[in-house]
């Protein structure tokens, strides 16, 4: 595990973390469980957070930026005024999780998990790419989700000629 920066001794990640505010930018935390803790304002930028559990935290205005969640469980997470710019959410589980005025602008969902989020005017999802079934869970129509910029992935063998 690479922490950068801020010195964070081992013990300081685990559940129900006291992380707010904290400068963690391409910190290597891979598979940690970081459910219920508190990482406000925290900078993750680049930071390879594949398989963390964050169910229950918060992350409000964290930026985590270009980093990699795939595979991450964002079940519940506030993740209000959060900049999720560039990142990739390939596999990870939004479920229940408040995105009300993030920026989600070139996020990767492809394989996602998205029910029940919380999306506002201001959540930015300009470039955003997913599969059909993962956008809808934005709870956007089809229309919305075009005037937002979201992108939907092809189906399988969609626009190849027989």
């Amino acid at each position: 595990m690479y922490v950068p920066n801020e010195a964070v001794e081992s013990g300081d990640l685990q559940r129900g973390a006291e992380l707010a505010g904290r400068d963690l930018w391409l910190a290597d935390l891979a598979g940690v469980d970081l459910r219920e803790a508190d990482l406000r304002a925290v900078n993750l930028s680049g930071a390879d957070l594949s398989g963390v559990d964050f169910t229950g935290a918060t992350l409000r205005r964290a930026c985590l930026a270009d980093a990699d969640l795939s595979g991450a469980t964002l079940a519940g997470v506030d993740l209000a005024g959060a900049d999720l710019a560039g990142a990739d959410l390939s596999g990870a589980s939004l479920t229940d999780a408040d995105l009300t005025a993030a920026r989600l602008r070139d996020t990767y969902l492809g394989d996602a998990t998205v029910s029940g989020v919380t999306v506002s005017d201001q959540t930015d999802l300009y470039w955003t790419l997913g599969e059909r079934e993962t956008v809808a869970g934005l709870g956007l129509s089809e229309s919305e989700l075009s005037q937002r910029g979201v992108r939907v992935e092809p189906e399988p063998n969609e626009g190849e000629s027989e």
